[in-house]
């Protein structure tokens, strides 16, 4: 699988809401770092998705740019769904770098207010994953 194949399955497979398709396509070691957050382990991420999944409908990742490199992809994509409010999720670009070679991860997002609307912690204030 060339690693332009790997990117497309990989985020057909958490659009999917699919996590053993993402399991499959990731290393055991496998970590994320969001906004120069806390690293992720997978399963932390795959949380994190099935969480969005939860509550915004029609989730996807769209305008797709990427560039295979020797080692993984980079990739910059929108991300767009309905909110349980029924407005229309639009974000900006986020930047996704992924190492296949050694499972690591690494997006950043512009904003994450959408976030706090659909995922607000228990004090109402911004998910840890932001």
């Amino acid at each position: 699988m060339t690693n332009t194949m790997l990117a497309d399955a990989l985020f057909a497979a958490f659009e999917a809401g699919d996590p053993d398709a993402v399991r499959s396509l990731c290393t055991s070691d496998f970590v994320a770092r969001q906004n120069n957050g806390p690293l992720m382990d997978l399963e932390t991420v795959l949380g994190f998705s099935a969480a969005v999944l939860g509550v915004v409908e029609h989730f996807r990742c769209e305008d797709a740019v990427r560039s295979e490199t020797s080692s993984g992809f980079v990739e910059e994509h929108r991300v767009r769904g309905t909110l349980p409010d029924s407005i229309e999720l639009d974000h900006p670009p986020v930047h996704y770098v992924h190492e296949a070679s050694t499972g690591v991860g690494v997006w950043s997002q512009t904003s994450t207010e959408w976030l706090s609307r659909v995922m607000p912690n228990r004090d109402g204030e911004l998910s840890p994953w932001t």
